[in-house]
């Protein structure tokens, strides 16, 4: 699907990425998750 090709293209860059870069991502995702609930 759609969506698992996304999150392979995806997931390689998060894996280069500080682990603190990671967790701004997820904080971020988070509270516009928030915000549109």
């Amino acid at each position: 699907s759609t969506v698992q090709s996304t999150i392979h293209s995806i997931r390689p860059t998060i894996l280069r990425r500080p682990p603190s870069m990671s967790v701004k991502l997820e904080e971020e995702t988070t509270e516009t998750s928030a915000e549109n609930a």
